[in-house]
């Protein structure tokens, strides 16, 4: 019944390969490409995927695959015989070593103690998580063994040789990572009790190396990078100068860890030499295709380069989609930041509104990092009434997701408890659609303010009137010197949509303020106001009695 199965599978491989690229004649002479592979060091499935085979005989276990591979080697007019055998056929596919092509990772063996060290990483990081996805770069090392391999069937007839024409050769051939998610994906389901899905949330990102130095890769890296264009060093200066100034934020707002807890990836980078520097699969592939066959072959021998070892992992990195919490919060302190205030390096003070929130959250939700967000911000010494100020909390590489209403509210309590200058409500896991909400109406809403004035001049009812009347007025304002640490020097317009003024004595008055978003009210009536606007004209000027 096995050998019955087999047959079957070959005629369809057969079938599909002397269609390959639409050209090939029916008496093409595969069973040569299929012997030189084998003959190469070329496991079953590579040999399959070199033949344009679709990805569904691919995926078939490793015993019926090596058995197509044996009756494509068969001659014609015995595949339907179970018995008929071409001398040596059956060595040259069960040869035992890695292979050449994929390095191993579409072999059993190999391939299930790298799943092994998945699961184990996975498990170790306790993360919550409904669904998940793999994602890994080839190494180099086998864009180079696939371009050869090409290269050496090429030689065995001008026929083949347009079979084989590498322009389009990448479009008939299944890439060793999309069998490879196919074969492993069934796997790690049923040790990760989750469904495999291409855009799950949960990813696991897999670093792979292959340790074996190869001079010929190296040349030929170095080369594409003198034809490559070169980044301004200004362009990296810039960003070198960017990550430092970012890192010593972080370094400031958090404990670094002891150098004792070593991580598991740099474990797995102790004994590996240093990678070179990263290469695009595209980027080497479109290299290597516009190669000499003769300057390659220089360069690089395939019949002389049977790895000893295969593919490892160096290291393993588990990133879930960020989880977001929102909810209000009410500020009664006038010695509270929103944020953490950082100049120069420097803490200015001892706590903010974003670390109160968000240390009971971290603790209830481990994650990697937080990032905190509000529709605007008050100044220090500025209270927040009313209903509250909108907020969101990004938790970024989420170890816990599933958290049900009375878990948000527990954590609630446990931040208003933590401090008398804050209160929080409505705390909830929100989706990142609805964030948006909480952003574009920060530039949509206005304000309102009331501030207590004094005129060095006695207040007239006309003057008063005169101000009260005053509606729509645009004003250009200058980024405050208190916030030059964390914002562009520039002048942006801003609107008084309304004023109303009311009389409190000779010399004071309340002047009450209706602004659009990002309007600094008090600025307004500062002496060191930075609002281009004529403060004498409308204000100061229209407070005096002698001016018209």
């Amino acid at each position: 019944m096995a050998a019955s199965t087999n047959s079957e599978c070959s005629f369809k491989v057969l079938k599909h390969v002397n269609i390959y690229a639409g050209r090939a004649s029916e008496d093409f002479d595969w069973c040569s490409v299929v012997q030189q592979l084998c003959t190469l060091g070329c496991c079953s499935r590579c040999v399959l995927r070199f033949l344009g085979v679709p990805l569904s005989i691919i995926l078939q276990p490793t015993e019926i695959i090596d058995e197509i591979v044996k009756h494509i080697i068969r001659k014609d007019d015995a595949l339907q015989e179970e018995d008929a055998v071409v001398d040596g056929s059956d060595d040259v596919v069960t040869s035992a070593g890695i292979c050449v092509a994929c390095l191993g990772l579409l072999q059993d063996e190999l391939n299930n103690m790298l799943l092994q060290q998945i699961i184990e990483k996975v498990q170790v990081e306790g993360f919550q998580y409904e669904s998940f996805h793999c994602m890994f770069t080839l190494v180099p090392s086998i864009i180079l063994r696939e371009h050869a391999l090409c290269n050496e069937v090429k030689k065995l007839s001008e026929e083949i040789r347009a079979e084989f024409d590498l322009k389009q050769f990448h479009n008939h051939v299944v890439s060793t990572k999309d069998v490879w998610k196919r074969l492993s994906g069934p796997l790690l389901e049923k040790q990760l009790q989750a469904p495999f899905k291409p855009f799950g949330a949960f990813s696991i990102e897999i670093a792979l190396q292959y340790l074996e130095k190869e001079t010929a890769l190296t040349t030929i890296i170095a080369e594409l990078k003198q034809k490559k264009p070169r980044t301004s060093w200004r362009t990296k200066n810039k960003r070198r100068q960017k990550e430092a100034f970012m890192q010593s934020i972080k370094d400031q707002t958090k404990e670094e860890a002891t150098k004792e807890e070593a991580t598991e990836e740099e474990a797995l980078h102790a004994n590996a030499e240093p990678p070179e520097e990263s290469v695009g699969v595209h980027e080497l592939r479109s290299f290597l295709k516009a190669m000499p066959d003769e300057r390659f072959s220089e360069l690089f021998d395939i019949k002389a380069s049977r790895p000893s070892t295969g593919c490892t992992i160096s290291s393993i990195k588990c990133v879930h989609d960020s989880l977001y919490v929102a909810g209000r919060y009410n500020k009664y302190s006038r010695s509270l930041c929103q944020t953490p205030w950082i100049i120069d390096g420097q803490k200015k003070m001892d706590t903010s509104v974003e670390e109160i929130i968000t240390q009971p959250l971290s603790l209830a939700i481990p994650s990697d990092d937080t990032k905190f967000s509000s529709s605007g911000r008050e100044d220090v010494d500025v209270r927040m009434l009313g209903a509250g100020r909108p907020f969101v909390i990004e938790l970024v590489n989420p170890r816990k997701i599933h958290m049900c209403q009375e878990d948000m509210v527990k954590i609630q309590k446990e931040i208003n408890v933590s401090s008398e200058d804050l209160r929080v409500t409505d705390l909830q896991v929100v989706t990142k659609l609805e964030i948006k909400v909480l952003k574009e109406g920060e530039e949509s809403k206005t304000k309102c303010y009331l501030a207590r004035c004094w005129s060095p001049l006695a207040l007239t009812d006309d003057a008063l009137q005169a101000l009260g009347g005053t509606k729509n007025l645009v004003i250009e304002q200058k980024t405050p010197i208190r916030v030059l640490h964390r914002r562009t020097l520039s002048t942006r317009k801003r609107v008084v949509l309304e004023m109303q003024a009311v009389k409190i004595d000779e010399h004071h008055f309340s002047l009450e303020l209706e602004t659009n978003a990002g309007t600094y009210p008090s600025f307004f009536m500062s002496p060191l106001s930075v609002w281009k606007t004529l403060r004498e004209g409308v204000c100061t000027r229209r407070f005096r009695p002698d001016v018209p």
